[in-house]
């Protein structure tokens, strides 16, 4: 028997099949899940949403709100449920980019094909098993594009559709979210445009639109707020922008209220130089390393491709909506390709939402039109060559990523995963061991100048799990201070040792010598400080 050619519409079996791709996911994810503490900035959103801190640039409260109230669950440790919560989002991300594919193809497994596009990419996986905010990122892109397939139905009966889309970009979950605002906008004009309503339609569409965002940015600054408020030490504010302030030419009065620590933090105080290059030939080279990385990562040719063919039967069957994607597709990469900052990777993975959603709607025109043309010959060959030709194309998916994704299933962590800065997929007990070595030593009211990968993992171990809450951590030298203690940091940590609190340090910082005598401390990797 020949499948089926379902409409356009969703159904009651496409919810069913988007909660199958959803619980395929999140089981893929929890068996590779990483299972404790890890580095750098996992390790920070570990520690801060348990303490209520405000995290490096843009802060993230409303994530870590919600990362704090599911994380009230009483399953395993803190650290591995904030993980478990990457993977919840990365699975509700699949079984929402399955939604959005089937409303551009009358077939499922260009849907399907999308949805494993993502989840199985390399970047993707790896967000989804560790404490970030990459995945979130994705699930409110997926939340935002469902919610605007809906308003621009029916824009006149819709504007609530609309009203939430714009909350989501509103609360300020990521910056590759919120630089959806102008193709939202130009989107929303051209569908009422398109549609010749009266004033008062347009005004009611409008508002809608605006009262949204204006809410999601209340939501924002009042979780901004709250977190701000219970001002826990191990804050980023405290533990980074006030110890470090003279690195970006602050002083304390520009972080002594909390305006003032809200545009520190949201317009970024420590990358702000790193935001917009302007310069054409490291934008240049961004891309090639974006195409590199997707292709080298992520996308085979083949999906690319297909990608291409599903950009023009998008653009010729909704023109609108294939618009749309396009453009937030490219500010977003405009975005990406000016930023100057490390680890640029995983801004990528927003990007990959709207290649996949070409990629399914690609592979869902190839099968339509397959089916079109067997509608000529005997059912039972035309099964056959359509049964084959979706084989094909699922082996082109999957095959170029099946053999290291069934060792890692096999090994229940991800060893495909090459970022040992944050996940050292060699020992992922190594964070854990690093801050128990240290904690032993120090006692209760020490001050701990550490690099980044390593302090909120020792921090984490202290504050949450041993409630030394007096232990104080300081990153010991922020971007862009290469190696060097930051002066109004050194002027802090002479302070401490004045009033006879031990500093330690983990390594010899360029301009320790000239300030401070050391000792290392035994059995640790920790060096401790004296005045001279």
């Amino acid at each position: 028997m020949r499948p089926d050619q379902p409409k356009y519409a969703l159904d009651k079996t496409d919810r069913w099949i988007a909660a199958g791709v959803g619980l395929a996911g999140l089981l893929l994810y929890l068996r590779t899940l990483a299972p404790d503490i890890l580095f750098a900035d996992s390790a920070e959103f570990q520690t801060l949403a348990y303490t209520s801190g405000i995290t490096h640039s843009t802060g993230y409260p409303v994530y870590l709100l919600v990362v704090r109230a599911l994380g009230l669950v009483p399953v395993n440790t803190f650290a591995w449920r904030v993980n478990a919560i990457s993977a919840l989002f990365g699975a509700l991300t699949l079984a929402g980019v399955y939604l959005l594919v089937r409303q551009l193809t009358t077939q499922r497994l260009g849907g399907l094909l999308a949805s494993a596009a993502v989840g199985l990419g390399y970047t993707f996986w790896s967000q989804a098993i560790i404490a970030e905010i990459y995945t979130a990122s994705t699930l409110t892109v997926t939340g935002i594009l469902l919610l605007l397939w809906r308003w621009q139905e029916d824009p006149t009966r819709r504007s609530r559709d609309l009203f939430f889309a714009a909350f989501l970009v509103g609360i300020g979950i990521h910056t590759t979210v919120e630089v959806l605002t102008p193709a939202i906008a130009i989107f929303a004009l051209w569908v009422l445009a398109s549609r010749h309503l009266e004033r008062k339609e347009y005004k009611k569409a409008i508002m809608a639109g605006i009262g949204g965002a204006a809410l999601g940015a209340v939501v924002f600054f009042l979780a901004f707020f709250i977190i701000d408020q219970i001002n826990t030490p191990t804050s980023f504010i405290n533990v980074t922008l006030i110890p470090s302030r003279s690195l970006w030419g602050a002083r304390l009065s520009d972080l002594d209220t909390f305006p003032k620590r809200v545009y520190a933090t949201v317009v970024s105080l420590q990358w702000r130089g790193a935001l917009f290059s302007g310069d054409p030939v490291f934008m240049w080279k961004s891309l090639e390393d974006y195409w590199a990385w997707m292709t080298g990562k992520d996308f085979t040719l083949w999906m690319l491709l297909i990608g291409v063919v599903g950009l023009w039967q998008v653009m010729r069957r909704r023109v609108r909506l294939g618009g749309f994607l396009a453009l937030a597709f490219l500010v977003l990469l405009f975005f990406i390709a000016n930023y100057k900052g490390s680890g640029k990777d995983v801004f990528y993975l927003v990007t990959y939402i709207y290649l996949a959603i070409f990629i399914g709607a690609g592979a869902g025109f190839l099968l339509e039109l397959l089916w079109t043309s067997l509608k000529s010959i005997p059912v039972g060959i035309g099964s056959g060559i359509y049964g084959a030709t979706s084989i094909i194309l699922l082996w082109l998916f999957c095959a170029p990523f099946a053999a290291s994704r069934i060792e890692a299933l096999k090994a229940g962590k991800c060893t495909f995963v090459d970022d040992p800065y944050t996940y050292p997929v060699i020992d992922l007990a190594r964070p854990r061991q690093i801050a128990e070595m240290r904690l032993r030593s120090v006692p209760d009211n020490a001050v701990l100048a550490l690099d980044w990968q390593t302090l909120y993992a020792t921090g984490y171990l202290a504050v949450v799990e041993q409630g030394r809450e007096n232990i104080l951590l300081r990153e010991a030298s922020p971007y862009p201070s290469p190696n060097r203690i930051p002066d109004s940091l050194l002027e802090e940590i002479k302070n401490d040792l004045h009033s006879g609190r031990p500093v330690y340090i983990d390594h010899l910082y360029d301009n320790i010598s000239g300030n401070f005598d050391t000792r290392m401390v035994p059995g640790t990797d920790l060096l401790a400080l004296s005045l001279p």
